[in-house]
């Protein structure tokens, strides 16, 4: 349309003001196109595979890694930026796939402030030093009222047991307590109303 019209005549004809019709035309000549492709604004909000694998690897080679610090072994390592929400959802659906147990440390590690912080040494938790028996049960809904080494403790506990009772029947019951502490840990975080892993 150009080539034979006056971009005066052009506005007239679309009933568009010149400014946006020379805006058109500029953009057409340097691009080829009219139609203006939107710059991604801000940071990513998915990470690629090999990037949510290489924070299993972190997670894996130091099990209370901090998001913070997830935050920036990424941008260190991979040239990635990404928010601290990013990284929490990559590794929700990530352990979703798979290792629950990683997941509640994580949850575990990292839970909100409104939580107190006690130190190993004062926690009524006392799973470091857990010993079971055949009188263990749950006697109902789990509330973590500390954070802390106490309460992380649990991890290791249940990944002893579930590796040394793994043929037995009664290994479901070790499941619904871990699948238990991961929705009493969520639970803690939409009482704080906070997102998940947000600490």
């Amino acid at each position: 349309m150009s080539t034979y019209m006056k971009s005066s005549d052009i506005a007239h004809v679309t009933h568009s003001g010149h400014h946006t019709v020379n805006r058109a035309l500029r953009l057409s000549w340097l691009t080829g196109s009219v139609i203006q492709k939107s710059l991604q604004a801000g940071r990513p909000r998915l990470l690629t595979s090999p990037d949510a694998a290489y924070l299993e690897a972190c997670i894996e080679c130091t099990l209370d890694i901090f998001i913070h610090e997830l935050q920036s072994a990424l941008r260190d390592a991979r040239g990635v930026n990404v928010s601290r929400q990013t990284i929490e959802k990559t590794l929700r659906i990530v352990y979703e796939r798979h290792d629950k147990l990683n997941l509640l440390a994580l949850y575990l590690k990292n839970q909100p402030d409104h939580i107190p912080l006690v130190p190993a040494s004062a926690t009524a938790y006392g799973f470091d030093f857990y010993v079971t028996d055949d009188e263990d049960q749950n006697n109902g809904p789990i509330i973590f009222k500390e954070q802390g080494a106490g309460p992380e403790g649990v991890v290791d506990v249940l990944k002893s047991y579930l590796e040394k009772h793994k043929h037995s029947n009664e290994v479901i019951l070790l499941h619904k307590w871990l699948d238990d502490l991961i929705t009493a840990a969520e639970h803690a975080y939409m009482s704080a109303k906070v997102s998940v892993l947000s600490g």
